[in-house]
């Protein structure tokens, strides 16, 4: 995935290689992360993963708790197949158990149109590098 996105992973302790592990370390920990794998013919076709957020709770979501999908991928061969899909309903619905209402991501532009089919839709977004 990260090759894909132009990252280079050749170098597996590169500084923000050791932090993703040590952040899958800890969050594989808890209750509170899960990940998804899709196959096809006993081969990976892609995976996603989703975890809880904690914000200040709100009209409409009183436990202030969002689910946040993120590490979609899906390997080219099994594009276009329903991968994708499958694996956001799996997200969509280990969030809903866990009593969230509020799903949030980020897309790409080849993912855009998925999560605008199931309901998704655009939010302003303003970030700023410290």
């Amino acid at each position: 995935m990260f090759e894909s996105m132009g990252h280079d992973i050749s170098d597996p302790t590169a500084d923000w290689m050791r932090g993703m592990s040590d952040w899958y370390d800890r969050k594989l920990r808890t209750d509170s992360f899960a990940a998804f794998v899709a196959q096809q013919e006993n081969t990976v076709a892609g995976g996603c993963s989703v975890w809880l957020l904690d914000g200040l709770p709100r009209t409409g979501n009183p436990s202030g708790l969002r689910a946040y999908v993120g590490g979609m991928y899906v390997y080219p061969s099994a594009r276009g197949q329903g991968v994708a899909r499958q694996l956001l309903a799996a997200v969509l619905d280990w969030s809903r158990t866990k009593g969230i209402g509020i799903a949030e991501l980020h897309a790409t532009s080849m993912g855009a149109p998925l999560y605008e089919s199931v309901g998704f839709q655009p939010a302003t977004n303003y970030r700023l590098p410290l």
